[in-house]
């Protein structure tokens, strides 16, 4: 019993002190008989002293010949890949049990995610690569979800194709979640940084720049303690990698929570993989609160541009009415180049309708007559009046069109539709459910820009009646 002890000291400071073959010799003779306990304790040892390899690397002086040269630095830890090879070796040579294996693999994972980049975290990586395929599924799965650090993509990413359904789902909210605080946050920041140099523009240069210091340091001291801002584009990382990849749902509530709270890189994220219908809902979702921001301020500019950006259809395909809405202008509050392929409900709570005025020739209900009126389009109204102007206004309208009302639609008049009601060219129709007004235009041009706005506004109008 003395010499099996005294061999598994040796063992042990064998691989303490990294002498690898020492231990490969060992393994040969003594792992093979072991009890499970004493290869679980074996490795756990193995394991820490790689990862003390980084904490206590000390570097002595030895002095050298009789000419007082002094020798090369001579360093005592062992080099890491000696010691990952010890590992290698350890798991190829005996049997450890499953729950030491996970252990030691939670152990390495937070590593890998609280360091991020470190040489610790790398060799902590190798190693838990090591072990991956050998864990058991509630380990990698907590590896995962429990992620939360600067290394948080590079676990995602090692994980990916090794974890549940499920755990997958709780990282990715996790990280739109952690990525929705830190935007919060430096929103924060940079509105009371604006609020305190306002308030000091007051004072001396000397004066506004201590205080400016202060309050920035006490900000970011303030973010760093209530959030876990590691890193934004870690988390955003993340976010990217996992989309693609949970359902539709979970991909729409994080999308709704983006759209709430202003957060521009999470739905710049989701917008290109979510549907129509669902970057539809998201948009009706804002509706109480862009009700509730100001019309002027940062906060407006920023809820504008994720508007923009989730209601614009260029990057999802096109379709009937996308294609038909290609071309439109938009009001100047959109303040937007590529307004033209904002979709109805963003147009609406942008308060973008379309506005246009312009003379057409209209046909008569009773007496089919042609008579040339002023039409003039104003959200879901279309009034026509005399073809005259009285100090710059109109006239009091002699008719009006509620193109809010359902069925309401516009279109180009069939050949034989234009044959058998003798109808002039270029025209098109607007039909109610009362009546169907014919319209004729100018120019094909401006027979489409008449379409095109009427459509929008009649479009916009449904989104409005939809979100009710």
């Amino acid at each position: 019993m003395l010499d099996q002890r005294k061999k598994w000291n040796e063992l042990r400071t064998a691989i303490i002190n990294g002498i690898i073959d020492e231990v490969k010799d060992a393994t040969t003779r003594q792992l093979i008989t072991a009890k499970m306990e004493e290869c679980d304790a074996l490795f756990e040892l193995a394991v820490k002293q790689m990862l003390q390899c980084f904490d206590c690397s000390t570097v002595h002086m030895a002095n050298g010949n009789g000419n007082g040269n002094v020798n090369e630095n001579k360093v005592e830890n062992v080099s890491v890949d000696v010691r990952i090879s010890i590992i290698q070796l350890l798991l190829e040579s005996s049997s450890i049990h499953i729950k030491m294996l996970d252990e030691q693999f939670t152990t390495l994972m937070t590593i890998v995610s609280e360091e991020g980049d470190s040489g610790r975290a790398a060799s902590a990586l190798e190693v838990a690569s090591l072990l991956l395929l050998r864990v058991s599924a509630k380990a990698r799965d907590k590896a995962m979800m429990s992620a939360a650090g600067p290394g948080r993509s590079t676990v995602v990413t090692s994980l990916l194709g090794h974890t549940s359904v499920e755990a997958r789902e709780d990282a990715f909210l996790s990280a739109s979640g952690a990525l929705l605080l830190s935007e919060d946050a430096d929103s924060l920041k940079a509105a009371q940084e604006a609020q305190q140099t306002q308030q000091t523009q007051e004072e001396t240069k000397t004066t506004r720049k201590k205080k400016t210091r202060r309050a920035s340091l006490t900000y970011h001291r303030k973010a760093a303690s209530a959030f876990d801002i590691s890193s934004s584009a870690e988390s955003l990382d993340v976010v990217r990698e996992l989309a693609p990849l949970v359902s539709e749902t979970t991909r729409l509530s994080v999308l709704k929570g983006a759209a709430k709270e202003g957060c521009m890189s999470l739905c710049a994220v989701l917008i290109s993989i979510v549907t129509e219908e669902s970057r539809e809902e998201a948009l009706r979702s804002m509706q109480s609160r862009i009700k509730s921001i100001p019309n002027e301020g940062p906060d407006r500019k920023r809820y504008e541009k994720v508007i923009t950006m989730l209601g614009t259809i260029e990057q999802v395909g096109s379709s009937r009415r996308t294609r038909a809405l290609v071309g439109c202008t938009i009001a100047e509050k959109a303040q937007q180049q590529k307004a033209a392929s904002l979709t109805p409900m963003a147009r609406k709570l942008l308060g973008a309708w379309e506005s246009k005025e312009g003379l057409l020739s209209k046909r008569g209900g009773m007496v089919k007559t042609w008579k040339t009126r002023l039409f003039y389009l104003h959200e879901t109204l279309l009034t026509y009046h005399k073809p005259l102007k009285i100090a710059g206004f109109l006239s009091n309208a002699l008719g009006t069109i509620d193109l809010s009302v359902e069925g309401t639609t516009i279109d180009v008049p069939s050949d034989l539709e234009i044959k058998k009601m003798k109808l002039k060219l270029p025209c098109f129709a607007l039909r109610t459910p009362g009546r169907v007004y014919y319209m004729q235009s100018n120019s094909d041009e401006d027979r489409d820009k008449w379409i095109h706005s009427l459509n929008m506004n009649i479009a916009i109008a449904n989104s409005s009646t939809d979100g009710q």
